[in-house]
């Protein structure tokens, strides 16, 4: 669910993100929105959407994509926002029309601020999972969690709960080699 839920995310947060970055009126009159989006508690609305969706998989789905898609989106604004003004000035001399400064210059230089924002959704999805699971006793992590603390195995639960840490610093790890090998030329930058 925790996958599934972070590509959703991925696929509305990126484009939107972006799109908000590179045209300032639309991110001006978003912004509360996206402040108040970014600020909910998002297990808040699980009873609602247990409500509408039922205690199933859709709902998780559902709540841990509405928790993360935030933080990509945040990200994606920053990143297409934060442009050297020597480039943002070679890009107006030289006319360089919006398809290709898109793809030459908005996307590469908000790339690192994407994988930022994928780490952290990855993250959150993983433990709004986790919790979802916990309280509903859905299948999964946190169903796991539940059922060991309702038979009174706390042994049991301390496992799970530090498989689950392991499982979030593995994907953390694995997500920020990825990040290295993407993005070689914001490595090669830090380094120098």
């Amino acid at each position: 669910s925790a996958v599934i839920a972070l590509v959703i995310a991925l696929v509305i947060g990126v484009p939107l993100g972006l799109l908000l970055g590179i045209t300032p009126p639309a991110r001006r009159a978003t912004q509360i929105v996206f402040d108040f989006g970014r600020s909910f508690p998002i297990i808040a609305l699980l009873p609602l959407v247990s409500l509408i969706l039922g205690t199933n998989q859709a709902m998780e789905i559902t709540i841990i994509s509405l928790g993360v898609v935030w933080a990509v989106v945040t990200q994606a604004i920053d990143g297409s926002r934060r442009l050297d003004p020597v480039i943002a000035d070679t890009v107006s001399a030289y006319r360089i029309g919006p398809m290709l400064r898109f793809w030459k210059v908005v996307l590469p230089n908000a790339a690192p601020y994407l994988m930022t924002g994928v780490r952290i959704a990855a993250t959150a999805s993983l433990l709004i999972a986790i919790a979802i699971e916990l309280l509903t006793l859905l299948p999964g992590l946190g169903g796991q969690i539940g059922r060991a603390q309702q038979y009174q195995a706390p042994a049991l639960a301390l496992a799970y709960v530090i498989y689950a840490g392991v499982l979030a610093m593995v994907l953390n790890a694995a997500l920020t080699r990825i990040e290295d090998k993407l993005l070689v030329w914001t490595r090669r930058s830090v380094s120098s």
